[in-house]
Formats: structure tokens, C-alpha cells, sequence
């Protein structure tokens, strides 16, 4: 339900807004809630809390934090992207892989696989 009762903020911050030819940018100071928001042609990106998250024009979003990405591409594939590993699930939920620096596997609808990537890198323990 809406109210049309304003409230104050405990503590205020200044907004900075920048109309540019190819974007819009808000900026405020760091705190809880938004930080940034950028609106362009191709789509908008929102800064919460040091997340980045980004929606695009054809529907998909990232989410960027702490060097970890995660895309929803439009066709609902999701991939998640770490230091330490990436890994993928298909649209349709058929195909899940992940990758580390040492290791590989997948499952696909022809079956599973599961590989080292480099002998050497293995362990023998």
C-alpha cells in the first residue's frame, strides 16, 4: 500500500546526477541501499552495497562481487565465474560443467565426464 508520509533519513546522503548525450548516472555516497545507477540505451546497471548488478536489453543480468561474476543469459543459462572455479547449467537444465584449474566435468545428455587437466598438477594422495 502506498503512503504519501515522507520520511527522513537518519543520515542523509548527497545524490549526484550526471545527464549525459549516451547515459544517465546517479551517484551517492556509499551506505546501505544503492550506491550508483547508470541507465544507457543497452541497459542498466545498479550498484548495491559494492554489487554491480547489470540488466541488459536482451533480458540477461550479471552480478559482479568480490571478483565472482554470475551471468542469467537470456536464454536462462546461468554461469558462475570464481577464482577457484566456472561453472555452467544450460538453459533447459540438460548440460552442467565445471572447471577448475586442475579439473574438468560435465554432465550433457550423452553421458558424463569427468577429466584432470593436467596430470601434473594432480596430487597422487
Amino acid at each position: 500500500m502506498w503512503s504519501s508520509k515522507l520520511r527522513t533519513p537518519k543520515d542523509p546522503r548527497d545524490v549526484q546526477i550526471k545527464l549525459r548525450p549516451d547515459n544517465i548516472v546517479l551517484r551517492r555516497d556509499p551506505g546501505a541501499g544503492w550506491e550508483g545507477i547508470v541507465v544507457e540505451e543497452t541497459g542498466l546497471s545498479v550498484q548495491v552495497n559494492g554489487t554491480w548488478i547489470r540488466i541488459l536489453a536482451d533480458g540477461s543480468v550479471s552480478r559482479e562481487a568480490d571478483g565472482d561474476t554470475t551471468y542469467l543469459e537470456a536464454d536462462g543459462a546461468v554461469l558462475k565465474k570464481t577464482k577457484f572455479a566456472e561453472a555452467m547449467v544450460s538453459g533447459d537444465g540438460v548440460e552442467l560443467t565445471r572447471r577448475t584449474d586442475t579439473t574438468i566435468a560435465a554432465i550433457r545428455h550423452d553421458g558424463v565426464i569427468a577429466k584432470s587437466r593436467d596430470a601434473a598438477q594432480i596430487s597422487s594422495e
